[in-house]
């Protein structure tokens, strides 16, 4: 809870240290005077220079050691004078519930005449983690500090919703009780009964659940007396019973310990295995351990035990119990409530106190939680985002998460929730399933639908292939190997059960469908009528089963399923030898038939549904060994999803559990077919992180995963290819076994992804390739030379845009090709590849040019190397352009000598020309 005086008693241990800086004089009677309460309790005050932050209470005068330690705990000393004088208690920590730091001062009622009482004697005991005041001892505020201005009486309210209520049943089957304790007038603050009354409202103005369905239990109940302090005021007050506002009071029973256990066994008894039961709990609790023993503090300073609870709820027969405690150590009771079917969500640790609002007389972590399911903060006014998958239900994990989010205060919100799909699903519009069969998308997913764990929906971990049926032992799929037609294959499915009971075998059944490998597949693909390629290469369905193995609520089983393939599946890949590669899509159903037979659209439905429901998943995974090049080339369709002209990305997207720099160790590309580069340069032939030859940019190289092959302007429903190569990267030795993932998606003009394929480049241990390049100049050419290969390879040289120049150990470059170049060099074995680079520097340059200094119009020029019948020589004059000459020089000649006729002064250029490529330049000066 979150105030100093709900003074319950909290622990059975607590820390309590005690220092008396003297004793207490008795002096004579004519040479005192009287201490009056206000002077003792301004001097205490005195003592605190923030003393807006803490409050002040007058404990009863006459109050003994003895009446004292009624409710302190063991091992307690206090100071002898504690018996005399007046007793202040200081609650440092006012915004926390209690149990929490306070001190207690006792002054002395008369000191010697000529004392100050400025100066009066101060003896302090510090009392640590104090659970409630002492039983039976009478607590008057002193000085209370209003911390909530204007805010002080703020009551929130909850209109009713207007809409009609699709989830009645829902609400019908949810009961709640609401639970307040607080200890004693003193400790029951109003904002206890605020937070009562928000939750109240909620639950029967929001969600409609029947005023008959929640029992609140708060403070003395119904009865007349004053319960609680109202620091406006500044006096006791009676609560009000009426927690909605709507002049019916609805609150009946006392917070005693009688009570509540009463309460929650008539609701146990009422609860069936079809609804739900909701525990609110706020205002003070305590700790043994500030561990994990727990309790929540009751009315009249009674305790209710994490066990106790516990042993109260498991009388429950409810298929979901929801639990939300606000108070101090709350956390402390996560270890005893948690079972299968319940969600535990607290304020805070099973160490630490909760807190208050700062600024509105409400809890914080409540505060905030209430104002998830309502998606509203009902102070503000404003709309909180609290349904991030916007699914039109708020669940008690995005409940949670939203009020973590949003806590401002020291404490640490705990949560549970067994199995974790509880959480997920469970909302007081949404009850979750006894079974709940499903695969996953992604490692990370939970079933919960829509999944927004990661967009790359495509690639299940839930489903493998295997050549034989060895699929439980090894749980991923492998390259299938077609040596015949109607060949055996074994597919696996590995199905969880997230409900709440165990799935006993019968009623659910899995189905699945296969296709040739696309980006995206419509319904049409799936079924085999879309026919792009080849009459053999289309789809159909796979085959269908009951999932007739026993799975346990939370838990997994693997489901073999022994295939026979088609021949237009085994046809293809029988006649070039490639390895099998086709996606698969499976689906978890109720029925063995559909009724009527799937059709197109209702297999449109389903497929639409595919990246949100939980049911359905596929298998788009190409895997490439390093040592078998056959498992490389790989076709993927692109396909236009529309029947209209659209324009689609090819993006290349980083798997989110590789923990490898692929493109470090990889080369990807990516060959266009005829069609989809017009495509590519109908919409511009734009991308990013790409590499390809200006002149043939059909064979792209993707450089990270970022990669993207924007606006491909696809017609109409048209459907072509690329095809993909990976090769290992061998500059450097590979030492060990690895394998890289990544992953490349087709989005449509919004970003959305309409399909994509996974990638598993699986590569061994292999010597480096690191082949070096060199050049010589021979008759008037480059001779560029690869060496330091040491296996058998191709070689492919590139220039700095890169374009092919040529292939081979050797080739030959004309005099005016210098500057960059690229080797490549692909292995024969396992076509890695690897890269040198080299720089050719311009051999053919001007040595020397100038006027000759006796005859002004000679022009003399040497060159680095005689001239081949394609080079050329001009002067033209900087003043006036217009005026240029060729100047002559023979095939094989270093220099010339030329006559330029009526020269005028001034500066000149001389240029060096080969084959139409200027070389060099120098200027020179006709003095």
């Amino acid at each position: 809870m979150k105030r100093i005086f709900s003074l319950i008693a909290i622990t059975f241990a607590m820390v309590i240290t005690s220092t008396v800086s003297a004793q207490i004089q008795v002096f004579p009677p004519q040479e005192v005077k009287e201490v009056t309460f206000e002077v003792a309790l301004n001097q205490v005050i005195s003592m605190y220079p923030n003393r807006d932050s803490v409050d002040f209470y007058k404990l009863d005068p006459n109050i003994t050691w003895d009446t004292a330690h009624v409710n302190l705990p063991n091992k307690v000393s206090l100071p002898p004078m504690f018996n005399l004088g007046w007793k202040i208690l200081v609650d440092e920590e006012p915004n926390k519930g209690w149990n929490h730091k306070c001190t207690i001062y006792t002054m002395p009622k008369s000191i010697k005449t000529n004392m100050d009482p400025a100066i009066i004697y101060i003896a302090p005991t510090s009392i640590d983690h104090l659970d409630s005041l002492p039983n039976g001892i009478v607590a008057t505020p002193a000085r209370i500090k209003n911390r909530y201005g204007n805010n002080y009486n703020l009551k929130l309210r909850v209109p009713k919703n207007t809409q009609t209520n699709s989830n009645s049943e829902i609400a019908k089957r949810t009961y709640a009780i609401i639970l307040s304790g607080g200890i004693s007038p003193i400790s029951n603050y109003g904002r206890y009964w605020n937070d009562c009354s928000y939750i109240y409202q909620t639950l029967t103005n929001k969600y409609g659940i029947p005023k008959g369905n929640i029992v609140p239990i708060m403070a003395d109940g119904n009865d007349p007396d004053a319960d609680s302090y109202d620091y406006g005021i500044g006096k006791f007050v009676s609560s009000s019973l009426d927690l909605d506002f709507d002049g019916q009071d609805e609150l009946e029973y006392a917070a005693t310990k009688k009570n509540v256990i009463n309460e929650i066994n008539k609701m146990a008894s009422k609860v069936t295995s079809e609804d739900q039961f909701f525990l609110f709990v706020i205002d003070h609790g305590g700790t043994n351990d500030y561990i994990s023993k727990s309790y929540i503090c009751l009315w009249n300073s009674e305790k209710l035990y994490d066990t106790e609870l516990a042993t109260l709820l498991d009388q429950f027969n409810a298929r979901s119990i929801n639990v939300v405690l606000g108070q101090c150590f709350s956390g402390g009771f996560i270890d005893n409530l948690e079972k299968s079917g319940r969600v535990i969500a607290t304020a805070c640790s099973g160490s630490e106190s909760s807190y208050a609002c700062s600024n509105i007389p409400y809890d914080e972590f409540v505060f905030h939680w209430t104002n998830a399911i309502n998606e509203r903060n009902r102070h503000t006014g404003g709309t909180v985002f609290s349904d991030p998958d916007n699914n039109d239900r708020i669940t008690m994990e995005e409940a949670f998460n939203y009020a973590q989010a949003n806590d401002l205060k020291k404490e640490t919100p705990m949560y549970s929730s067994i199995p974790k799909s509880v959480g997920e699903d469970l909302a007081f519009n949404n009850i979750p399933l006894d079974v709940d069969l499903y695969m996953r998308d992604n490692i990370e997913d939970t079933g919960k639908e829509p999944n927004l764990t990661a967009p790359e929906y495509w690639n299940s971990p839930d489903i493998w292939i295997r050549n034989t049926d060895d699929g439980f032992e090894h749980q991923e799929s492998e390259p299938i190997k077609i040596n015949s037609l109607k060949q055996l294959v074994y597919v696996y499915y590995r199905i969880t059960n997230r409900g709440i009971k165990d799935y006993n075998g019968n009623g659910k059944y899995i189905q699945a469908y296969w296709a040739n490998t696309a980006f995206g597949q419509d319904a049409d693909a799936w079924l085999g009528i879309s026919n792009p390629m080849t009459e053999t290469k289309y789809g159909n369905e796979l085959h269908q089963s009951g999932i007739g193995i026993n799975i346990k609520a939370g838990e997994s089983k693997i489901l073999e399923m022994p295939t026979i393939l088609y021949d237009e599946i085994t046809k293809e890949a029988l006649e070039t030898g490639k390895n099998l590669h086709i996606c698969i899509l499976a689906r978890i159903k109720d029925t063995y038939w559909d009724s009527p037979l799937i059709t197109i659209d209702s297999l449109k439905k389903i497929i639409d549904k595919k990246s949100q429901s939980k049911k359905i998943v596929q298998k788009n995974l190409t895997i490439i060994n390093d040592n078998d090049i056959s498992t490389n080339n790989v076709p993927v369709l692109v396909r236009n999803m529309t029947s209209n002209t659209a324009n689609y990305d090819i993006v290349v997207l980083p798997d989110k559990n590789s923990t490898t720099s692929v493109f470090d160790k990889i080369e990807v590309s990516m060959q266009l077919s005829n069609p989809i580069l017009n495509a590519w340069k109908a919409g511009g032939m734009k991308g990013s992180n790409l590499s390809y030859s200006t002149a043939n940019p059909q064979v792209i190289r993707l450089l990270d995963t970022d990669s993207k092959l924007n606006n491909l302007k696809l017609t109409g429903s048209q459907v072509d290819d690329v095809l993909f190569t990976c090769r290992v990267l061998a500059n450097t030795a590979v030492t060990q076994n690895d394998t890289l993932r990544f992953h490349v998606a087709q989005a449509d003009e919004n970003g959305n992804y309409v399909g994509g394929e996974a990638f598993e480049v699986r590569i061994t241990p292999r010597p480096a390739m690191a082949p070096t390049a060199s050049y010589k100049i021979d008759n008037g050419n480059y001779t560029l030379t690869a060496g330091n290969v040491h296996e058998n390879a191709k070689y492919e040289w590139y220039d700095a845009s890169n374009n092919l120049v040529g292939h081979g150990n050797n080739i030959s470059l004309p005099i005016e090709k210098f500057g960059q170049y690229k080797l490549r060099v692909i292995s024969n074995k396992d076509g890695a590849v690897s890269y040198a680079n080299i720089n050719i520097s311009n051999a053919l340059n001007i040595k020397s040019a100038a006027f000759n200094s006796s005859n002004k119009n000679d022009v003399a020029v040497e060159l680095s190397m005689p001239a081949t019948d394609k080079t050329r020589l001009k002067i033209t004059s900087v003043a006036n352009p217009m005026f240029n000459k060729e100047i002559k020089i023979n095939k094989t000649e270093t220099k010339a000598v030329a006559e330029i006729r009526n020269c005028p002064k001034g500066v000149y250029v001389v240029s060096l020309e080969e084959n139409g490529v200027t070389m060099d330049t120098k200027r020179i000066v006709n003095e």
